[in-house]
């Protein structure tokens, strides 16, 4: 009645306070943009929404700035799913040439589903030792392997000689889901791990992990403290 009052009498409604509400689901694909679909570096996760600032802007990662990501949260707060969502994004936007991956599953094989793109060096689960050691021996060759290439090349890191070179030296994602999984079957490879998360940044190796609880990560400082990102999904606290 009130909005058909202030139309017959020409009163313009007011500007709002906010922008209209997120609706339930949000496809990623409808994120996209031209933009966003040629730059070899970003993964569209969502979107935020600041009221106040009548602002709703894309949530994004860009690499290599975001350095290793650790996703933390309870069993069932959708860690595994925004690790997947990552990673389908950066592969939307880009072919092999510029984006490989490799997961380590410990948890729910959630990405089975993504092992026929081409992007995908191989999936390999907890309880297949001898995959286990062929990743880190293949990661620890390539670091090597990048170390001297760029030394070569007189550039510092994978992005600079991706501006210097024609030959594309693509990123690649480490996945590790559950990772206090990996850590009690495979604890003998976090001195490797270490090392890879130290000096893997620069040399195009990104790591993503997730842990059930923020507990989880406090007892693995060594190797939380080289993460620069850090989500926190629904963790709940006790209560004395």
């Amino acid at each position: 009645y009130i909005s058909e009052i202030s139309a017959k009498s020409g009163i313009t409604p007011v500007k709002k306070l906010w922008l209209p509400m997120f609706d339930g689901n949000l496809p990623l694909e409808t994120l996209f943009t031209a933009e966003m679909l040629h730059d070899t570096c970003t993964a569209i996760i969502g979107k935020l929404d600041y009221p106040e600032q009548q602002s709703q802007p894309l949530f994004t990662l860009k690499y290599p700035q975001c350095g290793h990501v650790m996703i933390a949260g309870n069993s069932g707060s959708g860690k595994s799913t925004l690790m997947k969502t990552i990673l389908y994004s950066l592969m939307c936007g880009q072919t092999a040439e510029y984006i490989n991956w490799y997961a380590l599953d410990f948890s729910n094989r959630m990405f089975d589903d993504l092992q026929s793109y081409e992007h995908c060096g191989g999936i390999v689960y907890g309880e297949d030792e001898d995959k286990v050691k062929r990743v880190f021996r293949l990661l620890t060759e390539t670091l090597q392997y990048r170390k001297n290439k760029l030394a070569d090349a007189g550039v510092s890191s994978v992005e600079e000689y991706r501006k210097k070179s024609a030959n594309p030296m693509p990123y690649i994602l480490v996945l590790i889901d559950n990772y206090a999984g990996f850590k009690e079957a495979y604890e003998s490879y976090t001195d490797i791990m270490i090392t890879l998360l130290r000096e893997g940044v620069s040399r195009g190796i990104h790591f993503i992990v997730t842990l059930n609880a923020l507990s989880e990560a406090n007892r693995a400082q060594r190797v939380r403290r080289r993460f620069m990102l850090h989500f926190v999904k629904k963790v709940s606290t006790r209560k004395r």
